[in-house]
């Protein structure tokens, strides 16, 4: 695992949540910055609120969907092994107790053409 990401102390695992979002982030996909209705922090009427973290979920749950799943800043360093771990999807799918896609049984959308 990343050594800039997790250390050691006193044989206690620790996250830099920090390292951990800079580097999830520079992947460029993997999460965005938003509000808690999505990526717009208020509305015109409303306080500023503070930004949330989500996982870009899209055609996870649903293809041709745009979707995403929030991401408790207690669980930054989860999701970054299971992400460093390919597993990102699965963790999103436990998240809302759904099965991993692999069990879903779908094989894909055919190509359609003329």
């Amino acid at each position: 695992m990343n050594e800039k990401v997790f250390y050691t102390v006193n044989d206690k695992e620790h996250c830099d949540e920090n390292a951990a979002l800079a580097e999830m982030l520079a992947a460029n996909g993997v999460l965005f910055v938003g509000g808690e209705q999505g990526p717009f922090f208020h509305g015109p009427n409303e306080e500023a609120k503070p930004a949330e973290i989500w996982i870009n979920c899209n055609d996870m749950f649903a293809w041709g969907c745009a979707d995403a799943e929030p991401l408790p800043h207690d669980k930054i360093g989860e999701f970054y092994k299971a992400w460093k771990a390919g597993r990102s999807t699965h963790w999103a799918c436990k998240s809302r107790n759904l099965q991993p896609p692999s069990t879903w049984g779908f094989q894909g959308i055919a190509p359609r053409g003329p």
